[in-house]
């Protein structure tokens, strides 16, 4: 490709338009097991549809935030350990 166009970023675009009618995926060689993991109702497709949602989302949220505190917590303390190492130093 760098032979063809060079080295430099090429200025490009990718536009997508999504439309048409839903269709159902492509054939698999076998069957899922257990066989209902994967299936998708018509109540999930018409649910999908709309927009619904199963929940409000509390249980994410809580994971969501407990995640990004956990994760400031450790770059703090890993920041003051740093700093604590730092002025322990003798040169």
């Amino acid at each position: 490709m760098a032979d063809a166009f060079g080295d430099e970023p090429v200025p490009l675009t990718l536009r997508v338009r999504v439309g048409g009618t839903v269709q159902d995926g492509p054939g698999y060689a076998g069957e899922p097991l257990p066989a209902d993991v994967f299936t998708v109702t018509g109540e999930d497709r018409e649910a999908a549809g709309e927009g619904v949602t199963d929940g409000d989302g509390t249980v994410f949220r809580a994971l969501a935030v407990g995640g990004i505190g956990t994760g400031t917590a450790l770059l703090a303390g890993l920041g003051v350990w740093t700093l604590a190492a730092r002025r322990r130093a003798v040169p």
